[in-house]
């Protein structure tokens, strides 16, 4: 019966590193799909901002166009001033050459505002592609490192299960499926150690008798306030680790 015992702890050892590696499992692709999140967010943003340089770049050139254009019919409303024969046309032309510079000079202005938004969207462009680039270099590391831990979370997986099935083997099925519905009910928990005649699942003091006979080791007993397998812990040698989880 004490090797019996003794497999059923070994057992509970190899189900609990189960459900270990599952939970971590279970994380993984939520890790990898919020990296993923991270970066795509931090590319959305740099490419953002890149649109908005193209698009003051473009405003920069199109107000060049049109200060040109002026320019042009400022210079010819200029050489009109010298082939006008009256004063009204001449008035006229004056009028107009004044329009034009006045709109020159907005456009002038327009420019420079247009260039100074050019050199401020590009100065953050520049930061936001170097701290991208840092960015993609920890995702990638990082999405790599949760990548391989993912596949060797899948072998160390079905390696232990291996082990487990291996374990079950040797446990007589009556026993087993006993283990197994113990398991369900308390948390993952069948076997646990008493130790001075209390139960160190439920922390409930056992009776004398129960204890004495958890002792011997002689048949399989089971706490009457938990229903968890018992076996005795001795901790009489000063090792004061409690036996968590059926270790």
């Amino acid at each position: 019966m004490k090797e019996l015992l003794s497999l059923l702890r070994d057992l509970q050892k190899v189900d609990s590193a189960i459900e270990k590696i599952q939970g971590r499992k279970a994380q993984l692709p939520g890790m990898l799909e919020a990296l993923d999140e991270i970066f795509t967010a931090s590319r959305t943003e740099m490419e953002e901002q890149k649109e908005k340089l193209q698009e003051a770049t473009k405003k920069h050139r199109e107000k060049e166009e049109l200060l040109r254009r002026g320019q042009d019919s400022l210079k010819k409303a200029k050489a009109r001033q010298f082939e006008v024969k009256t004063n009204k046309e001449y008035e006229a032309i004056l009028k107009e050459v004044e329009t034009l510079e006045i709109k020159s000079s907005q456009m002038e202005d327009e420019i420079l505002e247009a260039m100074e938004e050019i050199d401020r969207v590009r100065g953050l462009v520049q930061n936001i592609e170097r701290d991208f680039d840092q960015a993609r270099l920890r995702y990638e590391g990082e999405r790599k490192k949760r990548a391989e831990e993912l596949a060797l979370a899948d072998g160390d997986l079905h390696a232990t299960r291996e082990k487990s099935q291996a374990l079950r083997e040797k446990v007589p099925p009556d026993i087993l499926k006993r283990y197994d519905t113990i398991r369900n009910v308390s948390a993952g928990i069948a076997v646990i150690g008493v130790w001075k005649e209390v139960c160190q699942g439920c922390r409930m003091n056992l009776p004398p008798q129960l204890y004495n006979e958890i002792q011997r080791e002689e048949e399989i007993r089971f706490c009457p306030n938990c229903n968890r397998i018992l076996y005795w812990d001795d901790q009489s040698n000063g090792d004061n680790e409690k036996n968590h989880r059926g270790a």
